[in-house]
């Protein structure tokens, strides 16, 4: 059986010498672990340094509360619990896959998955606790609090906008998403059960896995060009 390398060092000799896909993947990895470290430093500086300013942030919002905005920061809430980000990362997939975008669907899968254990291991990491009980508007669903596992669900769904959507209505897409993790992070400080720290490092463990995916995927995809005797591009986004 012939080499499948053949097909590219034939182009070589041939002059053609395509671009390698492992720079792309070499700084979406250096992104990627800059983003983790950015994850974990900002963490324990939301469990040390900046409990006391975080409490008084919370402390404001709670005297400022009224039945309204309680009852809008409860729906943010459930429109983006974890069973959600769950829901979106296995049936957005399985719609895509049977619609034939069978690249994007793999990607949402991966991207959703990888944010959420981001996530979850990072609260066992961090293990920063909830603000004080006293300013809590609802119970939390867990013991620790950093990062927001609901903000990390808006993120997720952020991610599905800007890959299910066609390159076209990308921003537009991009900006509802951005709104939508905004409103979700205000809701879980408006409510006493998350610090502000804990919804730029949701937004931060959403990142570092969309990162490291995408270098995934741009190795991947060079190394399939280069088996196929094709120009190795760093990745192809889904149209």
């Amino acid at each position: 059986m012939a080499d499948p390398l053949d097909g590219l060092d034939a182009a070589g000799r041939a002059g053609d010498n395509p671009p390698s896909a492992w720079p792309p993947v070499a700084l979406l990895l250096l992104l990627a672990a800059s983003l983790g470290a950015l994850l974990l430093g900002l963490g324990w500086a939301a469990d040390g340094p900046l409990r006391v300013p975080d409490v008084a942030v919370d402390t404001a919002l709670a005297a400022q509360r009224s039945p309204a905005l309680t009852g809008l920061a409860e729906a943010l809430t459930t429109a983006a619990q974890p069973a959600v980000g769950v829901a979106v990362g296995l049936l957005g997939p399985l719609g895509l896959w049977l619609a034939g975008r069978r690249g994007t669907a793999i990607s949402l899968l991966a991207c959703a998955g990888g944010a959420l254990g981001v996530s979850y291991l990072t609260k066992d990491v961090i293990t920063e606790p909830r603000p004080p009980a006293q300013l809590w508007a609802i119970a939390p669903d867990s013991v620790w609090s950093y990062p927001s596992g609901h903000t990390t669900v808006a993120g997720i769904v952020l991610v599905a906008l800007v890959l299910v959507t066609s390159r076209r209505h990308r921003v537009l897409a991009a900006a509802l998403g951005i709104v939508l993790v905004a409103a979700v992070g205000w809701a879980r400080i408006y409510l006493g059960v998350h610090y502000p720290p804990d919804i730029l490092g949701a937004v931060l463990a959403t990142a570092t896995a969309t990162a490291l995916i995408a270098a995934g995927a741009a190795a991947i995809t060079g190394a399939a060009r280069a088996g196929a005797g094709l120009p190795v591009r760093a990745a192809e986004r889904p149209r």
